[in-house]
């Protein structure tokens, strides 16, 4: 592992950033603002729903996870971690593969089955290692893996994992 010490500024600006846009897309209706007082300031801005207000403040304890495994291959156990840390007191189920198949309404594909969501991950997992099978689309729609919410995580905790290395990269330059 690298021996550095990420700017204080560089990892607040990115966890308000990864919490705020990575939950505006599952609907959460909190501005950048409001993720910011929750995460930064420890300060609720105002009346909200409390899914919402964890959704946001899980990303305190997410951030640490990430700092210590962003170099680490993709996993299912990092995987599964990712989402524990994410849905902390949202789901009971948080950390665990779906048990209930879901159902995608004008979707041409259809979602993977609970039963084969874990061997479907690890084929995926073994492939990031492989960028040049990705690019010979050898690889299935990603997101017919297990469910939206799992290929959004993948992605997030993909792009996270090359923000923070382009970053050590020019890091060491300097």
């Amino acid at each position: 592992m690298v021996d550095f010490t990420l700017p204080r500024e560089y990892i607040d600006d990115m966890v308000v950033r990864m919490a705020h846009h990575s939950t505006a897309i599952e609907g959460n209706t909190l501005t950048q603002g409001e993720a910011k007082s929750i995460l930064l300031d420890n300060m609720i801005p105002r009346k909200m729903d409390l899914r919402e207000f964890y959704e946001v403040s899980n990303y305190r304890d997410y951030l640490v996870f990430l700092m210590e495994s962003y170099q680490e291959v993709i996993t299912i156990d990092i995987i599964k971690e990712t989402q524990r840390l994410l849905l902390a007191h949202i789901r009971d189920d948080n950390g665990q593969f779906k048990v209930v198949p879901n159902m995608v309404i004008g979707a041409d594909f259809e979602p993977t089955k609970p039963y084969q969501v874990q061997e479907a991950l690890k084929n995926w997992c073994d492939t990031l290692r492989y960028p040049k099978m990705m690019k010979s689309g050898c690889v299935p729609l990603w997101s017919n893996i297990c469910n939206l919410n799992v290929f959004i995580l993948l992605l997030m905790v993909m792009a996270v994992q090359e923000e923070l290395l382009l970053y050590t990269l020019a890091y060491n330059r300097n």
